[in-house]
């Protein structure tokens, strides 16, 4: 998942203009918080990248989001939301 973030801030940056902006949505708390995203983001881009705020994660603002489970399927928890993940 590290590896993945620093390639999309390398990557972001390189689509951005001065005044540029990049969204990031996390969980908070382990294992996430043991990402260490800003400092990530800082390394990614030589600095480039800072952070200019923290928000909490408004679900009304995402009309047919739903989490879905990182750990694979496993049919004992939330079978009905991880039913994708059961084909694999």
């Amino acid at each position: 998942h590290r590896k993945l973030l620093s390639s999309f801030f390398a990557s972001a940056l390189r689509c951005l203009d001065d005044q540029g902006l990049v969204h990031v949505a996390m969980k908070q708390g382990e294992p996430y918080k043991s990402w260490k995203i800003v400092q990530l983001a800082k390394a990614a881009t030589d600095g480039a990248l800072h952070l200019q705020g923290v928000l909490p994660f408004s679900l009304g603002a995402w009309p047919g989001y739903a989490h879905r489970r990182t750990r694979g399927f496993h049919e004992r928890f939330s079978k009905q939301d991880s039913e994708e993940l059961a084909k694999g």
